[in-house]
Formats: C-alpha cells, sequence, structure tokens
C-alpha cells in the first residue's frame, strides 16, 4: 500500500469514532476502497 494511503487511512480510522454517523459512513466507504483498492 502506497505511504500516502496508509496516511489517509490511518487518519481517516483515528478520526472516526468522533465522527457523526452521517461522516462515519461517508468515511467507511472511503476506508474500504483504500483497502480493496491494494
Amino acid at each position: 500500500m502506497p505511504n500516502e494511503l496508509l496516511h489517509k487511512l490511518r487518519m481517516l480510522q483515528d478520526d472516526y469514532p468522533g465522527q457523526p454517523l452521517v461522516a462515519q459512513q461517508v468515511d467507511l466507504r472511503e476506508i474500504n476502497q483504500i483497502r480493496s483498492d491494494t
């Protein structure tokens, strides 16, 4: 996994618990997208 994606993934995951539900759903989609691209 490219370093920048790993960093983005880590940032998304760190932010995830504090996010409103709508933002969590968007983040989750993005997290899954990053994971499935690798």
